[in-house]
């Protein structure tokens, strides 16, 4: 995966890590665990790619404080914040980047509602004018990708205006 990222022109790789099964971890697991990442990190360095855990509704990444941990146990390891993740998960956004907010390389941008966790940019109550400012507070000033799905639109136009919404917010 990361000679072919590599190869493709990429400087990050996002990865959704491991599947929440309900368990925690006993001290050796952990370390096994951090042992794991420290390598992938490893390899993906060795290839020019950066890896990114996202943090993903499903996966033990779905916990702030295990984003927490990985962070203070590998240093090396980035991460891409997903805001309707984080929402699927039950949580805000901002525990996310009280997490891991410096180490952030890549963020997926959606919007929701009390009823929807993923819409278009502009269609739901995410408060941009937060998320931004507390984005910059982190030193982001990466890329961001518009994560929705073709049921969260009907016409291109659509898109061009969530892109419109999120430009009063930052550059893009």
């Amino acid at each position: 995966y990361f000679e072919w990222a590599a190869a493709l022109g990429a400087r990050f790789l996002t990865f959704h890590g491991e599947r929440d099964m309900g368990h925690q971890d006993d001290a050796a697991r952990w370390a096994r665990k951090c042992e794991v990442y420290r390598r992938l990190c490893g390899i993906a360095s060795a290839c020019g790619i950066t890896l990114a855990q996202e943090n993903v509704a499903w996966c033990r990444s779905r916990d702030p404080d295990f984003l927490r941990a990985l962070y203070c146990a590998v240093p090396e390891l980035r991460y891409t914040l997903d805001i309707k993740q984080a929402r699927r998960a039950g949580r805000n956004w901002k525990e996310f980047i009280d997490a891991v907010g410096d180490r952030i390389v890549n963020v997926h941008i959606s919007d929701f509602s009390a009823d929807q966790s993923c819409l278009l940019p502009g269609t739901g109550c995410m408060d941009y004018a937060d998320f931004f400012s507390r984005l910059r507070a982190t030193g982001y000033d990466g890329h961001m990708l518009i994560e929705v799905y073709r049921n969260n639109f009907t016409k291109a136009e659509e898109l061009a205006r969530a892109v419109r919404v999120l430009s009063r917010f930052a550059p893009v």
